[in-house]
């Protein structure tokens, strides 16, 4: 007896539909590894962010995992303008973008507020000081929001240009934040309570580099290819250090134990300085072009800075000497930005997170995209950065 028509062309589609399903719950319900990989791409052949939490902000996370498994992206927050570097707040993020807006991020990456402040182009990342979240934009425009809330506390006018983030502090026993602006060097002063410009200071050149505040004074290196010297809290100057007319900065400076600050310049340089004495202890040679990279300390007295030629370099201060104690190469892209936290050095090299347990140590690599940047440290020692237009947490892989 023949099966009617209708009933054989559905048997096939039924089939298919069967086993489907039945490989849906094999891979639904079986665990996922995401390996290591090199210079991006997808070790599972998939999707480049396998094993990822992709969600709209707002959307229930997923349950995380132990912190002490291989390093992995765990979530991901698209945002619909560029994003700045976040910026540690509690236990969680804030994060300003290009359109203006600014948003609290909990630690599973769902959102608590967001603000959105008109006519404002915000690329410096954020800077939390007496629970107030300080942004400041290209046009000049300071403003402070309630970590709690994202309500306004105040916003101020400058005539400023701030691409990197604000400093931190105290002036008197008041809260206060500094602000450079790139264009030419002018510091601002500002008290977080309610806004009033404290002092602001008298332009040098153009300065690409993100301040230092220690020990009463706020200094930079910039454009001349010398480091400038200010007095925090009234803004005087406390005079400069000549580095070179063509070992020009465009990096922060990181301050050593004994005081000394070390910064990277155009000619590959990294420059060792003495604040006290206003002079340059200490050079050395470690790329064959510009070292921007803000050093960090790493392994126990480590210098770690990145290179445009894909290498973590190594130095140690000694005797008024830098020494290159080691190189690791990690691919052929930039190494832009480093951050050293519970005993791991990271670093942001192509479309991948590099981490290091040691200075000699294999490479660990974690996927996360190709426009890469805003490297971060949570309170807790989780790491974000900005790839893609979208913020991107990473766990796991620590002591």
């Amino acid at each position: 007896m023949k099966r009617p028509l209708l009933i054989r062309r559905l048997l096939p589609a039924a089939f298919a539909a069967a086993c489907a399903c039945a490989l849906w719950a094999t891979f639904r319900t079986a665990p996922r590894t995401t390996l290591p990989t090199s210079q991006g791409g997808c070790c599972c052949g998939g999707s480049d962010h396998a094993g990822e939490d992709t969600r709209a902000p707002g959307q229930a996370p997923r349950q995380t995992r132990d912190p002490r498994a291989s390093p992995v992206a765990r979530w991901r927050v698209p945002f619909a303008a560029r994003p700045t570097p976040p910026c540690a707040a509690e236990d969680g993020w804030i994060v300003a973008d290009e359109a203006g807006g600014v948003t609290a991020l909990a630690a599973d990456g769902s959102v608590r507020w967001r603000a959105a402040l008109s006519n404002q182009v915000f690329e410096a990342a954020a800077a939390v000081s007496d629970g107030a979240a300080v942004v400041a934009s290209r046009k000049g425009e300071v403003t402070a929001l309630r970590v709690v809330d994202g309500s306004v506390v105040w916003s101020r006018a400058t005539d400023g240009l701030f691409l990197r983030a604000p400093r931190t502090g105290a002036v008197d026993g008041e809260p206060a934040v500094w602000l450079v602006s790139q264009a030419d060097g002018q510091l601002f002063c500002l008290r977080t309570r309610d806004g009033a410009v404290i002092w602001r200071g008298e332009p040098t050149n153009r300065c690409d580099g993100e301040p230092v505040v220690w020990q009463g004074r706020i200094a930079y290196g910039n454009c001349d290819g010398a480091v400038y010297l200010f007095d925090a809290a009234t803004g005087t100057a406390r005079g400069k250090i000549e580095v070179g007319t063509d070992d020009q900065m465009a990096g922060g400076l990181l301050v050593l134990p004994d005081g000394h600050w070390v910064g990277g310049t155009r000619q590959g340089h990294l420059v060792a300085v003495d604040p006290d004495a206003l002079k340059v202890v200490a050079r050395t040679a470690v790329a064959q072009s510009e070292t921007f990279a803000t050093p960090v300390m790493a392994f126990g007295g480590e210098i770690a800075t990145g290179t445009p030629d894909g290498e973590i370099v190594f130095c140690r201060l000694e005797a008024d000497a830098l020494r290159v104690t080691g190189r690791v190469a990690l691919g052929t892209s930039e190494v832009g930005e480093l951050a050293f936290a519970r005993g791991r050095l990271f670093a942001l090299c192509g479309g991948d997170l590099c981490v290091l347990e040691s200075p000699q140590g294999a490479v660990t690599r974690v996927a996360v995209g190709d426009d890469v940047y805003g490297l971060s440290v949570g309170p807790s020692g989780g790491i974000v950065c900005v790839a893609d237009q979208a913020v991107v947490y990473v766990e796991g892989g620590g002591q």
